[in-house]
């Protein structure tokens, strides 16, 4: 089992259940993947082929998700790019990847488009999803292909691509399965889908078990816990600064949090005192 039949599996099992909100979407499991795989035989009969990689550069969206997931079930590479990256860092990424393809948010769209010139292998920038594509689907995604080249934070020297595999994504998505993730769980996605916190460790184990994913496009502690007493979300994953301020917030103006069974943190120390 690789993630891009698992994910497939799930939409059937689920397909009438709603799997991605958004402010200003609600789509089900069959609304999901009927995105996804549309715009993976489109991306195929516009001339990709299996191994060619897509950035992806935008925040928590609907658009995002479907892209990424998009790139899944075409055996395309999806590459993720920092949204707080400046213009030499993302054609650093887009140069190191290799991207033919890229999907940008509009407000980030200046930024990609200034340094396009530089990037030769890159031949289209998306600024909206292109239509779906009706057809057949092609044949299985290899498990070993590699599916997804995750930049590391590039704190320290230039970033890394870390290459996942559909396997290991599936994998990872089982990994989380213990900590609180099935058919009941309501995740709020609050870190960015563009780093492993966001999409491996939110995204995906909500989509694999059956899920609701509730998307929150940048950090804002007022706004996520509105969010989580609004859909009476039950987990979530916060850096332990981000969580620090949303223990300051709280505070400040509660919120009927009853709904959460767990806040997971980590990255960084966590003091007593903030889990307490």
């Amino acid at each position: 089992m690789n993630l891009s039949q698992s994910l497939q599996d799930t939409a059937k099992r689920f397909s009438g259940k709603t799997a991605l909100v958004t402010e200003e979407r609600v789509l089900s499991y069959a609304e999901l993947d009927g995105l996804a795989r549309g715009l993976a035989r489109r991306w195929r009969a516009d001339g990709l082929r299996p191994g060619d990689r897509v950035a992806v550069h935008g925040p928590n969206t609907v658009e995002t998700t479907v892209s990424i997931l998009a790139c899944f079930h075409s055996g395309l590479v999806a590459a993720p790019v920092n949204i707080r990256f400046k213009p030499a860092e993302v054609a650093y990424v887009l140069q190191h990847a290799g991207a033919r393809r890229a999907v940008v948010h509009p407000s980030l769209a200046e930024a990609v488009r200034g340094v396009q010139a530089d990037c030769p292998n890159l031949e289209q920038i998306d600024i909206k999803l292109p239509e779906s594509a009706a057809g057949r689907d092609e044949g299985e995604v290899e498990d070993d292909a590699a599916a997804l080249l995750l930049y590391t934070s590039g704190t320290t020297a230039q970033p890394k691509g870390v290459t996942h595999t559909p396997q290991t994504l599936q994998a990872s998505a089982e990994t989380m399965r213990p900590l609180g993730f099935d058919e009941t769980s309501v995740v709020l996605v609050s870190m960015s889908m563009m780093h492993t916190a966001g999409l491996c460790g939110s995204l995906l184990p909500t989509l694999v078990t059956g899920g609701k994913a509730v998307l929150l496009p940048r950090f804002e502690a007022g706004e996520l816990l509105d969010l989580v007493e609004k859909h009476r979300c039950t987990w979530s994953l916060v850096l332990p600064a981000l969580l620090q301020a949303l223990a300051v917030e709280q505070e400040r103006r509660p919120r009927d949090l009853g709904s959460m069974r767990a806040w997971l943190s980590g990255g960084d120390a966590v003091p007593v005192s903030l889990q307490e």
